[in-house]
């Protein structure tokens, strides 16, 4: 997959979060693009390439194990400023309703299915070397 490829698919997965997430602000009749949404579309807009830049990176390294590790810190890391973007969001905000979880987990969805998608990609372009049997 080629930066380009990435880039263009990140295009598509934003859009679609975004109306997505704008639909279900009117199906739950709260405003869709509250400072939560829009700083985790933000936050993804960020993270996605810079992950895509390192996986490609852990994929052409020698170590047998960099990919696997980059792929769980960035799964570790990733929930872990998630969860604290949301205390955050309760501590200062303070929402009066329970609903405005619901945009953060179709963000976070949507962008990790898509982390998913790529990481599959770049771990499957190349395949590790086969040593034969003596």
């Amino acid at each position: 997959m080629t930066f380009q490829q990435f880039s263009i698919q990140l295009l598509i997965v934003t859009v679609l979060v975004i109306l997505t997430v704008f639909g279900m602000g009117a199906m739950f009749q709260q405003p869709p693009f509250d400072r939560l949404a829009i700083g985790m579309i933000v936050f993804f807009i960020i993270l996605c390439p810079l992950l895509f830049i390192w996986a490609k990176r852990a994929a052409a390294s020698p170590d047998k194990n960099a990919f696997s590790r980059m792929a769980m810190i960035s799964i570790s890391l990733k929930m872990l400023l998630a969860v604290g973007l949301i205390v955050s969001y309760i501590e200062i905000v303070q929402p009066t309703s329970k609903y405005f979880v619901v945009p953060f987990f179709v963000i976070y969805f949507g962008y990790t299915l898509f982390e998913t998608y790529f990481l599959m990609r770049i771990g499957k372009g190349n395949p590790p070397p086969q040593n034969p049997l003596p």
